[in-house]
């Protein structure tokens, strides 16, 4: 059924009014382009919702994290931010994605020594990484070519909004007979391809779990370099998914390089300096599990916040503030 609202296009760094309410769309640094923090202002007092963002000079692509603004809203007095926690028991600041590439780069070139196929795996949302990949793979005299559904979904989606550049004659292949007619040209000369696919956290239907279980035209063989430029996301079914098919790869003869990887995620370190910006009254962690959101408690305690100052909810549970 079709949507009745009114529905708005925003950019982030926009501000719009809804019934006496303004909700400013804060440019933020994430590994989707376009993420935006919220911050909700009635009039009397805001609440900022900053679940995904980073701290990243060197972002490559897109924006870097609008720090300016957020020292202005700790100025201003914020009631309340919800902060996001999914990195937040990691010691140091999250590695700028250009760490990324350079690590990247070093990675391929020595996986391309060896003349073998070389597969890339990241999030297919990632266009900043996946467009580091490309570069490298042309850098190195490598064709890189695409394939998996979701990549050519979000693929596809940031070339027509233009947040993106890849080679126009580069394939990206998500429909089956596509896949298979790509992978049988890619069998044939393995050492000139460069195959970026689905598969980083080793779900069953991706590409590359289907090419370890002998579904696809094309086979690993010992020599061949699969590189994970992603993190296993945690919970027991991924890590149970990626190592199954890391045992799988190993097994018939390849090589894997792990965790060639920054996250989108703010580690302790950026977490502690967002929230001496922004200066919250209130505090609410979210978007982790239980014991990421009582690391977040605990550090909020190291920097001030008493117990009537944190909020540590449950999914569904409400909170009222102020009179």
């Amino acid at each position: 059924r079709a949507v009745s609202n009114e529905f708005r296009v925003v950019e982030p760094g926009d501000r719009i009014r809804v019934d006496g309410i303004e909700v400013e769309f804060l440019r933020v640094t994430h590994s989707i382009l376009h993420t935006a923090a919220l911050l909700i202002d009635d009039g009397n007092s805001s609440v900022l919702c900053a679940t995904d963002f980073k701290l990243d000079e060197e972002p490559i692509l897109g924006y870097r994290t609008d720090r300016r603004r957020l020292e202005e809203i700790g100025r201003e007095g914020l009631l309340a931010a919800l902060v996001g926690t999914v990195r937040v028991d990691e010691p140091g600041p999250t590695p700028s994605e250009a760490w990324v590439r350079e690590r990247l780069r070093e990675v391929m070139r020595e996986a391309s020594a060896t003349r073998g196929l070389v597969i890339a795996t990241t999030f297919s949302s990632h266009m900043v990484r996946l467009r580091s990949i490309v570069d490298i793979a042309l850098e190195l005299g490598r064709i890189p070519v695409m394939v998996g559904r979701s990549l050519r979904n979000y693929c596809t989606a940031a070339l027509e909004l233009g947040l993106v550049e890849f080679p126009e004659d580069m394939p990206i292949h998500g429909r089956p007979n596509a896949v298979h007619n790509l992978m049988k040209k890619v069998q044939d000369s393995r050492g000139d391809y460069l195959l970026i696919c689905t598969g980083h956290q080793g779900e069953p239907t991706s590409v590359l779990t289907r090419i370890a279980d002998g579904q696809l035209p094309i086979r690993i063989a010992q020599g061949d370099e699969v590189i994970f430029s992603a993190s296993v996301i945690p919970n027991p079914i991924n890590e149970s998914n990626r190592a199954i098919l890391e045992t799988k790869l190993r097994a018939q003869g390849a090589h894997i390089y792990r965790d060639v990887h920054a996250s989108g995620h703010a580690g302790r370190v950026d977490t502690e300096e967002f929230l001496r910006m922004v200066r919250p009254e209130h505090l609410i962690p979210c978007h982790g599990t239980s014991d990421k959101l009582r690391r977040m408690v605990e550090i909020s305690s190291e920097l001030g916040y008493g117990a009537g100052r944190v909020h540590q909810l449950r999914n569904g549970i409400s909170l009222v503030l102020g009179d």
